[in-house]
Order: structure tokens, then C-alpha cells, then sequence
């Protein structure tokens, strides 16, 4: 009788002694620290480390902006930025753009708008 049991996985035993780099990331103002390969595409931290769905996954070649970040100020496509190349940079996403006291920024409150327009349309 055949049984997984009775195997020897050498590689589980490999990827044990090697565990994946950490980061620390400036995300929406605060610090983040997630284990992940440098050559991950930051969208993919985002979104499954850190559970921030603003950037969404489009394309993922660079085309169509949907992944879009602000890094330093600077707007990044996130879908092709790897996580190892983040650095000490500030991210900040979507959610990350509401003030302090929770007022909408323009371009949340355009999409939350539109958002309301489609549902009324369904």
C-alpha cells in the first residue's frame, strides 16, 4: 500500500533552513514587517500579505494603472515595482488617503461616487 508517510521530502527540509528575507514597509503611515522574496512584485504583498485591497490586479504588464501606489509621492506601478526594491520608501495606497479625521480624499470620494452610480444602475 502506498503512503505520503513513508516519503522523504528532502526539499521541505531545505526551504526550513532558508527562510525568506523580511521587510519593514512604510505603508499608509505606519510600519509593516512581512517575509516574502525580494523579487515579489509589491502588488502581491499588498494584497495578500497585508490585506489592502485599493491596488487591484489588472493587466499585470504595466498597462492599465489599476495596481497604482504612491511611493514617495511619486505614482508607481505596483504590479511590476518588486518589494525588494521598496526600500525606506513611504507607500501609500488608496486607503491611505483619507485625512485624520476621516474625511474622504477627492479621489476616494469620486470612486465611492461612481461606486453608488453603478449599483443604482444594476
Amino acid at each position: 500500500m502506498f503512503s505520503l508517510n513513508n516519503l522523504s521530502f528532502p526539499y521541505l527540509r531545505i526551504q526550513n533552513q532558508f527562510p525568506m528575507p523580511k521587510y519593514t514597509l512604510h505603508i499608509n503611515g505606519s510600519e509593516k514587517v512581512v517575509d516574502t522574496e525580494p523579487d515579489t512584485p509589491l502588488l502581491y504583498v499588498l494584497r495578500d500579505d497585508l490585506e489592502l485591497n485599493g491596488p487591484k490586479f489588472g493587466c499585470g504588464i504595466a498597462q492599465c494603472g489599476s495596481c497604482m501606489v504612491l511611493i514617495d509621492g511619486n505614482a508607481v506601478i505596483s504590479c511590476i515595482k518588486s518589494v525588494g526594491s521598496v526600500g525606506d520608501s513611504k507607500v501609500v495606497t488608496l486607503e491611505g488617503l483619507a485625512n485624520e479625521n476621516g474625511k474622504l480624499h477627492p479621489v476616494q470620494e469620486a470612486l465611492w461616487k461612481n461606486k453608488q452610480h453603478n449599483v443604482a444602475i444594476v
